[in-house]
């Protein structure tokens, strides 16, 4: 028999205990994270005292000297192009620009703002040092090959830079000349035998034509 229609009540009733569990899942999955959330915590509370490398030390390091000099880099770029006048204002020191401020505080702004390009160039500078040092600790560096002269029959030949402490680019004229010798070799050897296909096609057909005209 089909099943008994239900008043509105009754389906307000289911609608809302289903409204119910869903929100107790919801709770559930919730609480779940936060336990997971809390227990991380916890596990890194002590780790948070020790400073985790992001690299390596030597790079963490390297990284910390370098943000220790770029901080030391801004008062001083900045007293450099501060010129204070008998009446205490200060006027910008690039000489393009020369605005003149109603004191330091407000020509800080104005470089910063204004100048900030120059700034920074300032602060890559603090890096050379350390691109420079790592630059000779590669076995393979990333500049353009050299030219080495290897004389009328080759001209000039790139040869990469190679090495650490000690840089240098390989000579390629005796690898040049080992090809070149090769080659040739090769050209003998195809020439002498193509001579000698051609000298059997010639044999061949002389045969042919003395034994074709001898009289049977």
């Amino acid at each position: 028999p089909p099943p008994e229609p239900k008043d509105d009540a009754a389906a307000a009733m289911e609608d809302e205990v289903e409204t119910d569990l869903l929100v107790q899942r919801l709770n559930a999955s919730i609480q779940t994270a936060l336990e997971e959330v809390r227990g991380w915590l916890e596990r890194n509370a002590a780790a948070d005292d020790v400073k985790q490398p992001m690299v390596d030390a030597e790079t963490d390091a390297a990284a910390d000297e370098i943000e220790a000099k770029e901080s030391e880099v801004e008062p001083v770029w900045i007293e450099n192009h501060t010129i204070i006048d008998e009446n205490g204002r200060a006027r910008c020191g690039f000489h393009f620009c020369r605005k003149l401020f109603k004191d330091s505080v407000f020509l800080r702004k104005h470089l910063i703002k204004k100048h900030s390009e120059y700034l920074r160039a300032e602060m890559g500078k603090c890096h050379d040092e350390y691109m420079m040092k790592s630059w000779d600790s590669q076995e393979r560096r990333p500049v353009p090959p050299i030219l080495v002269d290897c004389g009328k029959t080759f001209q000039s030949v790139e040869s990469p830079v190679i090495g650490a402490a000690e840089p240098l680019a390989a000579d390629p004229e005796p690898d040049l000349w080992k090809r070149e010798e090769d080659r040739r070799k090769r050209e003998e050897e195809e020439q002498a035998a193509a001579r000698r296909s051609q000298f059997d096609s010639f044999e061949k057909n002389r045969y042919e034509e003395s034994a074709a005209s001898v009289p049977r």
